[in-house]
Order: structure tokens, then C-alpha cells, then sequence
């Protein structure tokens, strides 16, 4: 053999191997891809939209993927036009915010309308905005206003199941008036945080003769010199923010009302009895006072609301221990109870405590007749979620 060659032993005649191609997996309906993907978290959602054009147009065309995506803009003093998001992540819920001064948004680019077709929510904060960024929202049900400013609606119509305003007192460009009578039709949730001059053009009575599809209402201070005509509404929720003394809530009874959520401050002393007659079907109630409550006032909401669930109450520093057992006595349905700061209780209480949430001692009181215990209430799922961490 000649050196410095080298020879192949195996022969060039040999027949090739014909190369094995696997047969294509079946393509899943893009139902069936939808339902998988909604296991998964905003993260991993970001991965599969890179890993084929299918999967990432199932992620773009489903409302309940889209959900888990929501498109925060940074603060800044002024934009010209709306910068492109990096990626145009098909998210429901849009948000521009800023926190010291407002924000002036001059106008849109080409890209917002294809971003805008599919968002469903947008959150507003600081913010003045041109009329177009909702003429492009076709499927907006939920729009949030915080201190933000927009022009004239003129003859646009829009089909918002939600609108949360809070706006002050200097606030230009409002037309809180003009989006709830647009939405008349459709409206299901309505937070109103405004002063009375930006709501002139709505009087209480039409107001609840309108808007028959309203189930959660909130409302900062009343609307109206006369708020009864809200009984004639059939929502389920109702929170009512008590300020000033002459401000009466609602005074005939409402069979329709499930939630309650009342704060008062010290000047405004509730007529307890005839409060809680009003909402003989409520199912929960959360009352916040500015003063502490009172063996009175706990018995009488106990006693007057005997299907209430869910039981929140503020700080029952000057009650004493039979409070909670006005609680255990005609609340039979309860399933949810916080108090928040301080309780007096009984020993014998501390039971039933632990049965629905986590009691903490912080000191005892002992007299010659009973021992009475102070414990720091927290609600339960608090102690689940200790419990789920492995702690004690």
C-alpha cells in the first residue's frame, strides 16, 4: 500500500439508505390549543407565541388568553404620538399612567387601531387623551378614569359594561354625563368618585329609570338631593361613602341589594334599626366607621340581617364580649367574618374564632370574675396562605 494514502473499506456501489421521514403530527383545532393554553401563565404564553405562526395566532384570537395579557405605558410628560409597543402583545387591557402631572397624549399612530380592535378594558390615569383612541376600541366594555380628560363624545356611541370615574374638582374636558348616557343600554357597573357640577345634565330619577342593567353601583357622596329613587334600580351591589351630615341613604327597602358597603365619619350618626331594615335580603355587608362601634349597633345588623355570609366590621375597641356573641346568635349562615383592630372577647369566644379565621393573643385582662382576651382578627385566607408557605 502506498504511503501517505488511505483507502475507504467500504464500497461506493452500496445501496443508500433511503432517509426516514416521520409522519406530520395531526394539527389540533385551535379550540383544543386554546383550552391548553390557558394553563398557562403571561410568561409562557410569550414563548409559545414565538414557537410557530398557529400557535401564536391561537394566542391572538382568544379572549381568555388575551385577558392574561395587560399593556402597561410608563409615565411621561408628553407624547406626540403613542409609541409602538415592542412585539404588539394582543393584550385586553391597555393602561397609560402618571402620577405627578398629566399626561397629554396628541395623537395615534397607524398601529394602535389593529391593538385596539381586541382591547376590552382601558385604564386611564392622569391622562388626556384624543376622542379617536375609543373610536378605535370597538369591544371596549371597561374604561377607568383617574383624574384623566377627554373631549366631547358628539355623536359617538359606546357599549361600556363598566365605567369607574374619579375626577377632581379642577378637572377639564369632563364628560362623565355623556359616557353614562351613551352606555344607558348596556351599563352593569358603575363607580362614580365626581363632583356634583360634572353630573348636572342627570337628575337621580332618570338616572335609575335609565339604566335598568346596572348590578354594581358606587357611589362617593350622593348624586341627588334625594337618593330613594336608587331603590328603583336592580343592582346587587351598593357602596356609599357617608361625608356629610345631611346626606340620607337610601330610605325605602331594597329587595334586589346582595352587597353593602358603608364608611361614615363621626358626625354622621347612623339610625342603625332603621338602616339595616332597608336591605333585608343582603348577603354581605362591610361597615367602616370613622368612630367604633358598638354592642347596639353589631346586635341590630345581626338580628335585622339574618342571611348575611360575609361580615366585615371596623374596629370594636369599645365593645365588649357579647358583640360576638350577638355574631354567633343570628348570623347562622355566616362563612366569612373579619373584624378588623381591636375585639373584646371572651375566652369561651376564641373557638369559635379559630373555626373561620386566625386569633393572635396580644395581651389579657384578668378580673376575678372572667378573663377576657384581646386578639388581632385576620381573615382566613391570610392563615391558608401561611399554611401553604409552610410556615406556623
Amino acid at each position: 500500500m502506498p504511503k501517505g494514502k488511505s483507502y475507504d473499506s467500504r464500497s461506493s456501489k452500496a445501496p443508500k439508505r433511503a432517509r426516514v421521514v416521520p409522519d406530520p403530527l395531526p394539527q389540533l383545532p385551535q379550540e383544543i390549543l386554546e383550552q391548553i393554553f390557558l394553563n398557562l401563565n403571561a410568561r409562557d404564553l410569550l414563548h409559545v407565541r414565538r414557537t410557530c405562526l398557529r400557535w401564536r395566532d391561537a394566542v391572538g384570537s382568544c379572549p381568555g388568553l388575551r385577558d392574561k395579557f395587560r399593556l402597561t405605558y410608563p409615565p411621561r410628560k408628553f407624547w406626540m404620538t403613542i409609541p409602538k409597543p415592542p412585539g404588539t402583545v394582543p393584550a385586553s387591557t391597555v393602561e397609560f399612567q402618571l402620577f405627578s402631572k398629566y399626561l397629554k397624549i396628541g395623537d395615534i399612530d397607524p398601529w394602535w387601531p389593529q391593538i385596539a380592535s381586541t382591547v376590552t378594558c382601558l385604564v386611564m390615569t392622569r391622562c388626556e387623551f384624543p376622542l379617536n383612541m375609543l373610536r378605535h376600541a370597538p369591544n371596549l366594555k371597561s374604561l377607568e378614569l383617574y383624574f384623566a380628560r377627554i373631549g366631547p363624545l358628539g355623536r359617538m356611541t359606546t357599549r361600556l359594561e363598566s365605567l369607574e370615574c374619579v375626577i377632581g374638582i379642577d378637572s377639564k374636558h369632563c364628560v362623565i354625563a355623556e359616557l353614562i348616557q351613551s352606555s344607558k343600554s348596556s351599563l352593569k357597573k358603575l363607580v362614580l368618585d365626581v363632583s356634583r357640577c360634572y353630573l348636572k345634565t342627570i337628575s337621580l330619577p332618570d338616572f335609575a329609570q335609565a339604566h335598568r342593567s346596572i348590578d354594581e353601583l358606587t357611589i362617593v357622596n350622593s348624586t341627588d338631593d334625594d337618593p330613594k329613587s336608587l331603590c328603583s334600580l336592580t343592582f346587587t351591589r351598593f357602596y356609599c361613602i357617608k361625608k356629610d351630615e345631611d346626606e340620607p341613604i337610601l330610605t325605602n327597602p331594597s329587595e334586589s341589594l346582595r352587597y353593602l358597603r358603608i364608611r361614615a365619619n363621626e358626625r354622621v350618626q347612623l339610625p342603625s334599626a332603621k338602616v339595616f331594615a332597608l336591605f333585608p335580603h343582603l348577603t354581605e355587608l362591610i361597615l367602616v366607621l370613622d368612630y367604633q362601634l358598638s354592642d347596639v349597633l353589631v346586635k341590630e345588623a345581626c338580628r335585622t340581617l339574618t342571611r348575611l355570609e360575609r361580615l366585615t366590621m371596623g374596629d370594636g375597641r369599645t365593645t365588649t364580649h357579647y358583640a360576638v356573641a350577638y355574631i354567633r346568635r343570628y348570623c347562622r349562615d355566616l362563612k366569612h367574618l373579619t373584624l378588623l383592630g381591636y375585639w373584646r372577647l371572651k375566652k369561651t369566644d376564641k373557638q369559635y374564632l379559630e373555626q373561620n379565621m386566625l386569633a393572635r393573643d396580644l395581651y389579657s385582662v384578668h378580673n376575678s370574675r372572667t378573663i377576657e382576651h384581646y386578639f388581632a382578627i385576620e381573615k382566613i385566607a391570610r392563615f391558608d396562605r401561611r399554611r401553604a408557605a409552610g410556615g406556623t
